[in-house]
């Protein structure tokens, strides 16, 4: 049978890739037709941008992700008439006998829309839709296609292929001639993940673009495929969040063993081929977990050491990741442990998220992996409408107490459909202003700048203005936080352009240890520890410097205030006329800003806040207010110069683009 295999605004398309991996493996013809990339863009802030808020709006089940003082949301670019005649095109020509369609809650319109062109132009040929959506609800889905399948299905998807008049197949849902919608049972999970063949990459793929219909092969887009790929070791999680999939996945399989991995043969075989082909220098196991068991973990990491060597990193967990565990793997090239921290709150983590640990636990394995030297990503859910802001500072608090992590990961809660969280009282909801989520998801975001004092970001919680006009951090996360990151990525590069004279020092030094017994060893521990502080951050100081500045001059606008309104009162008096406070709170702004920029590009960005980019959120001295007021700026425009300076304000004051990770798609 010749499969053509479809998704939409996603390219990595992880499962409809291992689905095609498996019909080819039982000797189907299977082709890839992707209508748009996954891609993410930064749209600004929802709680301050009506834009911004309307686009975030516009799809509920988008992911929302915040790195670094910027929101991203995936670029859904609309399609175009030619892409649809490209696509359409494109899949009359491989003349199929069926197409599939991996479909989630967000793309479910466009895919029913592509369905319905399908249908209209190639009739007679069937769609069947599989993935997370048809799995939860598969009679909404199958008013769109001709047929369904639930759950984990290459096996039943395969055998139906045999004989697509089956309607008997395994997991199949289906409607009857007189209307009637019909849910076979599933068939067990497959136990032996061997059986399955990993991921299709650049074989018999097209990607649909920019008006462009192009197809990717291994040879001419490795850069492209390359980003794209990822590796998993296992199926299924063995908890039961709340908000997370797998929580209704597994009420499906009950009484079965829902946690699968493969061996370690094959995984290892695996990378070291897209090592060759994808000229991979890390690899990331997407695992849910994937430090959880001891000892597949150190027999994994001894191959992968000998046979691949490249640094590597995957999610671990309290319960399972154990120090010896993270000992062992110290000299595997282990370089990134990920923690799901998701809230520092007691009361949402078991209570609403249904977490099964607690923060202590969470503490010692960041402990731990600060104490052997392993950078550490926290992802964190947010913008949850049953937090109070006593469950915000929880979370804060955590994240200050913790180690200071490679990178802070804040998702949006989202309540997609089939999860528990769909089911919590309405009435609970607290629904917290989304000015305040964003005063504390930046907040968040320092905590990631080991050079920012833990008590400094937790002052600045506590200050009503800065909460009131979040625009304020948002310039200093860019200036501050994101400056670092760059920092933190060029020193990455130098090391590693620098890593084959390293690693000669250290062969050296490691020969001598059977010359010199203990002097070897002593000489090579030095080395090693020398090696991280190859680049110097310069800019550290100025940055604490900075944000030293930020707080005197938050302390002198209180002191300020307090001023004002004695001096309001002579106002209204007689005794002091109104444009004297007018002009005693612009010195105060001048003086500020004189000071930040003395500071050089540390103190810029906060600077040209002050100034009046709309600036410290917007404010500007007005006649008659006195001190630093909000409102638009008076006679100003953004883009105009800093008086005395020749430096131009930019539009809107931002780090340079940062490549992050992406969340999980």
């Amino acid at each position: 049978m010749r499969v053509v295999l479809c998704k939409v605004y996603d390219d990595f398309c992880y499962g409809l890739r291992c689905l095609g991996a498996y019909l080819e493996k039982r000797g189907h013809e299977v082709h890839y037709v992707l209508l748009k990339s996954y891609l993410v863009r930064n749209v600004g802030f929802p709680a301050l941008d009506p834009e911004a808020k309307r686009i975030a709006d516009s799809h509920p089940g988008m992911l929302e992700v915040f790195i670094d003082g910027e929101v991203l949301l995936p670029d859904m670019k609309p399609i175009t008439e030619f892409e649809y005649e490209l696509y359409l095109n494109k899949i009359a020509a491989l003349r199929p006998d069926v197409i599939g369609f991996s479909v989630t809650v967000v793309e479910m319109p466009f895919t029913a829309d592509l369905t319905a062109r399908i249908k209209e132009n190639m009739p007679g040929v069937p769609v069947v839709w599989g993935g997370t959506m048809p799995t939860s609800h598969p009679a909404e889905c199958l008013e769109y296609c001709d047929y369904v399948f639930r759950g984990e299905s290459e096996t039943a998807f395969a055998a139906w292929l045999e004989d697509m008049k089956n309607t008997k197949a395994a997991n199949l849902t289906w409607r009857s001639a007189g209307g009637d919608i019909s849910h076979n049972p599933l068939e067990p999970l497959l136990q032996d993940l061997d059986e399955l063949p990993f991921a299709h990459y650049g074989q018999n793929e097209w990607l649909i673009e920019f008006n462009q219909l192009r197809q990717i092969t291994v040879e001419r887009d490795r850069n492209h495929l390359r980003d794209r790929f990822i590796m998993m070791s296992s199926r299924g999680c063995p908890y039961n969040c709340s908000y997370c999939c797998h929580e209704s996945f597994r009420k499906n399989y009950r009484g079965q063993k829902y946690v699968r991995r493969r061996s370690i043969r094959p995984i290892v075989d695996e990378i070291k081929r897209r090592q060759r082909e994808l000229d991979l220098d890390s690899c990331v196991i997407w695992d849910e977990i994937l430090l959880k068991d001891e000892d597949w973990a150190i027999e994994f990491g001894d191959v992968y050491a000998r046979e691949v060597g490249m640094d590597w990193g995957g999610y671990g967990h309290p319960r399972f990741t154990t120090e010896r565990m993270l000992r062992e793997l110290q000299d595997t090239n282990l370089v990134m442990v990920a923690l799901g921290v998701e809230s520092g709150s007691k009361q949402i983590s078991t209570k609403v998220f249904r977490r099964a640990f607690m923060n202590k636990d969470i503490m010692a394995l960041a402990q731990t992996c600060e104490k052997l030297g392993l950078a550490m990503t926290y992802d964190m859910i947010s913008n949850n409408p049953y937090e109070t802001e006593d469950d915000l500072r929880d979370s804060l608090q955590l994240l200050c107490d913790l180690p200071p992590a490679y990178n802070v990961l804040i998702k949006r809660l989202k309540f997609f459909p089939g999860s528990s969280v769909c089911e919590l009282p309405p009435e609970d909801r607290v629904n917290l202003p989304e000015k305040t989520f964003l005063f504390y998801n930046l907040l968040m975001h320092m905590t990631k700048d080991p050079s920012i004092p833990r008590e400094q970001i937790l002052q600045m919680a506590n200050d009503a203005h800065l909460k009131e006009h979040p625009e304020v951090l948002a310039a200093l996360v860019k200036s501050t936080v994101g400056r670092y990151e760059v920092e933190q990525r060029e020193r990455e590069a130098d090391a590693r352009a620098g890593g084959e004279q390293e690693d000669g020092e250290q062969e050296r030094a490691a020969h001598a240890v059977d010359e010199r017994g203990e002097a070897g060893r002593d000489e090579r521990a030095g080395l090693a520890e020398e090696a991280p502080l190859g680049a110097v951050d310069a800019d550290v100081r100025a940055r604490r410097e900075a944000l030293e500045v930020l707080e005197e001059v938050l302390v002198e606008r209180d002191r300020a205030g307090d001023r004002e309104r004695r001096e309001r009162a002579a106002v209204e008096e007689g005794e002091a006329p109104e444009l004297v406070l007018a002009q005693r709170a612009h010195a105060l702004l001048l003086d500020a800003r004189d000071q930040l920029l003395e500071l050089g590009p540390g103190g810029l960005a906060l600077a040209a806040e002050l100034e009046g980019s709309e600036g410290v959120g917007g404010h500007a001295v007005r006649p008659g207010g006195g001190g630093i007021v909000a409102g638009p700026r008076a006679g100003g425009k953004r883009g105009t110069r800093i008086a005395g300076s020749r430096l131009p304000l930019p539009a809107a004051i931002s780090s340079p683009p940062i490549r992050s990770p992406c969340p999980r798609p």
